[in-house]
């Protein structure tokens, strides 16, 4: 777990920090000794002179973004922090660019949300069909609503309707 800080948390010169004690003092009670908790001071790594080189300040270069000149060294040194800029200049630069992106996302959105509502009426079918059957074996209301889940009312008006 990462935690980006934009101020002084730690009282330590570092600007990344790692820990895993959970609750000190009760070491029998820790349930999660597997996880890491990093904590990155954006304060501390911009007042430090960070070794661009190595891969976590590259990213932290494209994370703050304040230090445009580290940025671009982090770009000229790892190929996925250049194609994280260019994406990232896609989607804030142009306003026609960001308002696709939105549009493509709540196009994707709809699909989910109308594919969920398929889903669910198909089930809602699947249920009405069972219901019926049942009724036409003369099962009693109680059990077919619990077999079914559907409403106590909705079998009476199925069965209603199939005396028609």
């Amino acid at each position: 777990m990462i935690f980006n800080i934009r101020y002084n948390l730690l009282e330590v010169p570092e600007y990344i920090n790692k820990t895993i004690t959970i609750l000190e003092g009760h070491r029998k009670y820790e349930i999660n000794n597997e996880i890491e908790y990093y904590y990155i001071e954006l304060d501390k790594y911009r007042k430090s002179n960070p070794d661009i080189s190595k891969p976590i300040n590259q990213w932290l270069a494209f994370i703050d973004m304040e230090k445009g000149d580290w940025l671009e060294m982090a770009k000229k040194e790892n190929k996925e922090i250049k194609e994280a800029v260019e994406e990232y200049e896609t989607l804030t630069g142009d306003a026609l660019v960001k308002r696709l992106a939105e549009v493509r996302m709540l196009g994707e959105m709809e699909e989910q949300a109308a594919l969920s509502a398929a889903k669910d009426e198909g089930k809602k079918q699947n249920k009405i069909s069972t219901a019926k059957k049942l009724l036409k074996l003369k099962m009693p209301i109680e059990q077919i609503v619990e077999v079914t889940e559907l409403t106590k009312e909705e079998i009476i008006k199925l069965e209603k309707e199939s005396k028609k």
